[in-house]
């Protein structure tokens, strides 16, 4: 029975909406009418995504001499105590780039002042332009992506705020760069100035040392020179004279050891009068323009002063010159022109959803007069 009921029911609503098809008709024509203005009067929201690369080998090599430049200040910076300085390589490679851009276009305030200043918006005005403009981010067990994602009601407006923003990021990424080759000059600079005016005052230190040196030999071979005229010692054997020689003087460059008074064993005086003379002739044509090549210690720091002073360091100027020749710096590769839109809601769908609205809101009224009629005749 109950079935028999729906079944009646079922087609009681069939035989209304049969009736009044005239108005469902008209409803149905209203709404392709007002899905045909809507559609012609709306600015449809297209939506698009292009993804972000890292910059390829070839334009990585474009940075490769300044890097190099900047990676040398980086380890003689290191070399100095308490000196951790991150490489060029390591803190401006494609990764830490693209990072970089991912940063600067979320938080930087670039993107959100390209468009208050394109459509003379006031800062008072509240819109989260990331609902626009945004990075989305893929995380894969091999890769991570990233992808630029635009929304749009206004294309050419918006894409050229999109332009403009991914300019000026680059631009300050490029600013970075040439900012951290700068500081790292600055600071070795300074460093070398410090260690260049202390290998100088070692020098000079060194220096009265080994004129306090050369003084004490003279006096010890005066000395010498004296017993050995009053002994009436001429010249003594030259084997014994070699024996003195070494403990005195070294085997290279005819250095001046200082424990030479240690070695000693026998008298110097016995080596003669006319070979002490030798000496000190020896001793008193000695100039101070080659102290290296008697006093080990001098010559160590002398070689140190001038590597350190002859290292080419990379200069402000020379940054200058470098980064000129780097033309349209990108830090990453997005290609905006790859950029494929898509309606948010396409024309088809809009119409589809109108008629749909309009037959069953027909249905609705047909059904709910013929109720209101049927309870009326009751």
């Amino acid at each position: 029975m109950t079935n028999l009921e729906d079944k009646i029911d079922l087609i009681s609503i069939l035989d209304v909406l049969v009736k009044n098809i005239k108005i469902i008709f008209i409803a149905i024509l209203i709404g392709l009418i007002v899905a045909f203005i809507y559609d012609n009067q709306r600015n449809p929201q297209y939506s698009a995504k292009v993804e972000i690369f890292t910059i390829s080998d070839v334009d990585e090599l474009e940075l490769a001499e300044y890097a190099y430049l900047v990676d040398s200040n980086v380890t003689e910076l290191n070399e100095f105590e308490d000196m951790e300085q991150v490489t060029f390589v390591e803190k401006f490679n494609p990764i830490k780039l693209r990072e970089k851009f991912v940063t600067y276009f979320l938080s930087s305030g670039i993107v959100k002042n390209n468009f208050f200043n394109s459509y003379n918006l006031t800062d008072d005005y509240n819109i989260n332009v990331k609902d626009k403009f945004n990075i989305e981010k893929s995380v894969t067990p091999n890769d991570i992506k990233y992808f630029l994602v635009f929304k749009t009601r206004n294309k050419n407006k918006d894409l050229d705020i999109l332009e403009r923003s991914v300019n000026e990021i680059n631009a300050q990424i490029f600013d970075d760069i040439k900012i951290y080759g700068v500081t790292l000059t600055r600071v070795l600079e300074l460093f070398k100035e410090r260690k260049i005016k202390k290998l100088n005052d070692d020098l000079r230190y060194l220096d009265k040392s080994y004129d306090l040196k050369l003084e004490r030999q003279k006096s010890f071979l005066n000395e010498h020179l004296s017993i050995a005229k009053s002994l009436g010692l001429e010249m003594t054997n030259s084997n014994y004279i070699s024996s003195i020689e070494e403990a005195i003087f070294g085997r290279e460059y005819g250095e001046f050891e200082e424990n030479y008074l240690d070695k000693m064993i026998l008298p110097y005086y016995l080596r003669g009068y006319k070979a002490i003379e030798q000496e000190i002739l020896m001793l008193e044509k000695r100039t101070k323009d080659r102290i290296e090549l008697f006093d080990p210690e001098y010559a160590i720091v002398k070689t140190e002063l001038n590597n350190m002073s002859s290292s080419i360091n990379l200069t402000e100027k020379e940054i200058n010159k470098l980064l000129d020749k780097i033309k349209n710096f990108e830090s990453v590769k997005v290609d905006l022109n790859q950029l494929k839109y898509k309606q948010t809601l396409p024309t088809a769908l809009l119409y589809t959803i109108i008629i749909a609205l309009s037959v069953f809101f027909s249905f609705l009224f047909v059904l709910v007069r013929q109720s209101y009629q049927d309870y009326k005749n009751k």
